[in-house]
């Protein structure tokens, strides 16, 4: 916990891609925001909406949902988990 400053937490917000992210592959923008050591980071939707949003408006087939799951599994395991990432998934929603 000594890297840790809870002082320096953001915010990033996932919108509709911009042209330099849609220029990537849909992980590039996640890669990007990556804290740093110490940085706590909120993601206010994120690379899972990547997967609903196209699925749900006939943009990606079920084999392409079933792959960027893999990608994103990998993703975590790969990326954050070796690297000594800390993640939570939360999920919230309204009624």
């Amino acid at each position: 916990m000594g890297a840790l400053n809870p002082q320096n937490c953001y915010v990033k917000s996932f919108k509709v891609p911009n042209d330099a992210e849609l220029a990537h592959d849909y992980l590039w923008r996640i890669h990007t925001q990556v804290p740093s050591k110490g940085q706590i980071a909120i993601f206010n939707r994120s690379h899972y909406e990547d997967i609903i949003e196209p699925f749900v408006n006939n943009l990606i087939s079920k084999d392409q949902v079933i792959l960027r799951c893999k990608q994103i599994n990998d993703f975590e395991k790969f990326t954050l988990v070796r690297k000594r990432y800390y993640h939570n998934k939360v999920f919230f929603t309204h009624q």
